[in-house]
Order: structure tokens, then C-alpha cells, then sequence
């Protein structure tokens, strides 16, 4: 299951490194303002950073469910899924006091984070 879990992962990383014009991204590019401030979803563009959004999400919440899972802790999918959209959440708010809270961002976190956890549940079902 361990080997499942780790080939999960790699899927999930290794598949962003062939994003095109892919670089290594700073967590804030832009310095915090005083006024919190959305991006219209019209305005928003899809970029590299959508990709790492879906991708750190799938991540995260199949690793989480992995350890919940593995500490035979109740409701492992339920605790991965508010982990990851929590902190996908927070990120977002302090974006939104630098370049704008991105609804776009959101929904790749929620697609990766659904994604993630599937995955994981169907690999786990062959055990």
C-alpha cells in the first residue's frame, strides 16, 4: 500500500515538471496591500499556477488520507478533504490581500483535492 501511496504522489509531482515554461515559483510575488481584493473570473487566467494548484492539492489529500488511513484514524477522507481545501482556503485570503483571491485557484484545489482522494481510494480498493 506504502508503494501505492508514494506512485500516487509521483504522478501527481513528476507530471507538473513537464509543464510547459515551467519554473519554481515564490509563494508571494506580490507585497501584501492593505485592502483585501478579488480577481474577476473573467479577468482570471488560466496559467502554471493553476496546474500547481491542482496538483499540490491531489498531493496533499491523498497523502493525508494515506496517514489517516494508516493510523486507523476515523473518517480519514472527510479530515484529508478539510485539511487541504483549508489550507488551499488560506493561501487564497492572504492572495487576496496581495494579487487577489482567485475563485479559479479554488476550483483547481477542489478538483485536485476530489481527484487526489479518488485515486487514492481506488488504488487502495485492490489491497
Amino acid at each position: 500500500m506504502r508503494l501505492k501511496a508514494l506512485l500516487l504522489a509521483g504522478l501527481f509531482s513528476f507530471s507538473s515538471l513537464y509543464a510547459k515554461d515551467w519554473k519554481i515559483p515564490y509563494i508571494f510575488e506580490e507585497p501584501r496591500r492593505t485592502t483585501f481584493r478579488t480577481i474577476d473570473w473573467n479577468k482570471d487566467k488560466l496559467d502554471n499556477t493553476s496546474l500547481e494548484h491542482f496538483l499540490l492539492s491531489g498531493v496533499a489529500s491523498s497523502s493525508l488520507n494515506w496517514y489517516f488511513d494508516s493510523k486507523k484514524i476515523k473518517y480519514p477522507v472527510v479530515k484529508s478533504i478539510g485539511i487541504t481545501l483549508g489550507i488551499g482556503l488560506l493561501k487564497e485570503f492572504e492572495d487576496g490581500y496581495r494579487e487577489g483571491f482567485s475563485y479559479k485557484d479554488m476550483s483547481f484545489n477542489i478538483l485536485g483535492t476530489t481527484l487526489g482522494i479518488l485515486i487514492y481510494n481506488y488504488l487502495k480498493g485492490d489491497d
